[in-house]
């Protein structure tokens, strides 16, 4: 894009440039589909809990429902696992949640507690959050599609990997994007 000429189109308006942020990442996949992307998450997440260095972990699912199984089924696991578990505070965000709540994602975690926020694919592009080394993402999202005959008016749909970059771009360091 040439930013000149569209400062000139404008009646030359100033041009602002911001320099980007990239890190290198490393992209793992699943050997296999997973039949419950929502098991599998938490089972990673746990797993990257457990034997990974510190950093947070980001989580993409398709929508609340998703998030808050997800956030129960996280806390639900660690409790399983018993005593000498590091501490990990999950957080959920998706539209509905109050704001207040929303905003408890960018503060830092408590000390030697590891961050876990469950977002939709809100989070891919629209914000940052320092700290997250690892994300977890099923490949799948909602897409609002409407289908008279069925009358569906939201489909999970799985996405391809090209579609799934902006994912590994939440990280602010390495990263470890697990996907279908």
């Amino acid at each position: 894009m040439d930013a000149n000429k569209f400062s000139e189109f404008f009646g030359s308006v100033p041009v602002f440039k911001i320099p980007g942020r990239t890190f290198p990442v490393d992209i793992l996949y699943a050997k296999v589909p997973q039949e419950d992307y929502l098991e599998a998450a938490i089972k990673q997440a746990i797993q990257i809990h457990l034997s990974q260095p510190k950093g947070d972990i980001l989580i993409f699912m398709t929508g609340q429902e998703d998030i808050l199984a997800t956030c129960e089924g996280i806390s639900e696991r660690l409790i399983e696992c018993g005593e000498g578990v590091p501490p990990i505070l999950v957080l959920p965000v998706y539209s509905l949640l109050p704001s207040e709540l929303q905003a408890k994602i960018f503060d830092p975690a408590p000390d030697g507690a590891r961050k876990v926020i469950v977002a939709t694919n809100i989070a891919e592009t629209s914000l940052t959050v320092d700290g997250i080394y690892y994300v977890i993402d099923s490949g799948f999202c909602k897409l609002k599609v409407r289908r008279a005959a069925a009358h569906v008016g939201r489909v999970v749909a799985w996405q391809g990997r090209c579609s799934r970059r902006p994912t590994a771009d939440r990280c602010t360091t390495r990263a470890w994007a697990w996907t279908r």
